[in-house]
């Protein structure tokens, strides 16, 4: 299930409620998420603390990683940003910097929208420290439709018992 660019097809189906839209960028482009129009909100969720963000530079070593924003203070949240490490020419897991992909193969950019959003297998990775129902719920969905470069790297990166292990070993293809 390939597009012409050998990635995974974006799944175009919703398979559970999700009230937000995952985005990613890189820690060194915040500056350009603070120009969000007048009276939105920008919560840093850092370490179990939710705060407003003030602007100023998100720092790795004090677990800057999600931006959450709303439109007003009484709204939803609508937006859920990960904040990606990494150098100029390569994405860096946070959580094992040993772990790594060319930012091209990382970061995708939305065809239509121009919205940047971080490579299903690697969200998937992202998803399976902490694991609740919900995330399980998107590796079942998720897993079968990488390709098979994809779900190398995601069972490549997993821990080698971790309960997604199954799923991409039993995928089709």
């Amino acid at each position: 299930m390939a597009d012409p660019s050998g990635r995974s097809r974006r799944l175009v189906r919703s398979w559970r409620d999700h009230y937000d839209s995952d985005v990613s960028f890189c820690r060194t482009d915040a500056t350009a998420v603070a120009a969000v129009p007048d009276g939105w909100q920008i919560h840093l969720a850092a370490a179990g603390v939710l705060s407003v963000w003030d602007g100023s530079p998100l720092r790795s070593e004090d677990h800057h990683n999600k931006l959450w924003v709303r439109p007003g203070p009484d709204d939803p949240w609508v937006l859920d940003l990960t904040i990606s490490g990494g150098c100029i020419d390569r994405w860096i897991y946070r959580r094992q910097p040993a772990i790594s992909r060319p930012w091209a193969t990382a970061v995708l950019i939305d065809q239509g929208t121009g919205v940047a959003y971080l490579a299903a297998e690697l969200q998937l990775l992202f998803k399976s420290r902490n694991r609740c129902p919900k995330d399980d719920v998107d590796a079942a969905q998720v897993i079968p439709v990488l390709t098979a470069d994809e779900a190398a790297w995601l069972q490549a990166a997993l821990p080698n018992h971790h309960a997604w292990q199954q799923l991409v070993t039993e995928r089709p293809g």
